[in-house]
């Protein structure tokens, strides 16, 4: 008899089951506008792939959010199929998330809500950070 874990995988029948790798688990909430909080998760390895992809193509995101612009931009970059999805339902929380791994892995100052830093240099950093993660 295989573990739960096993059984679970070995049952992707409609809707599938995967295992992360080894890498750490970042939990983060919406906004809660509506008046509850909903949690979401990503690994490390996962935030890292949205930086690497979004790296390849820079000059194509704007600095700013804009809703409908970052979820096609996400839907046209991201390769990783999580990122890919939380880009697409959970746009502004993947979108701060990424905002705050660049931000506190160059700096601890004050950070802007609903701004991102994509000076290259700073992308690249927060990759190395989560690569250390």
């Amino acid at each position: 008899m295989g573990t739960v874990f096993e059984d679970m995988l070995a049952d992707n029948d409609r809707i599938l089951v995967t295992v992360p790798t080894d890498a750490k688990v970042i939990t983060f909430s919406n906004s809660g506008r509506g008046g509850k909080r909903n949690w979401f998760a990503m690994t490390t390895d996962q935030l890292r792939g949205c930086l690497e992809d979004m790296l390849e193509d820079l000059g194509a995101f704007p600095a700013i959010y804009e809703e409908k612009l970052w979820r096609e931009l996400f839907k046209a970059h991201l390769t990783e199929d999580v990122a890919r999805t939380m880009g697409a339902v959970q746009t502004l929380p993947l979108f701060e998330v990424l905002a705050k791994v660049i931000h506190y892995s160059n700096s601890s100052g004050p950070r802007s809500f609903k701004t991102i830093n994509l000076e290259p240099n700073a992308v690249r950093q927060a990759i190395a950070m989560l690569e250390r993660a």
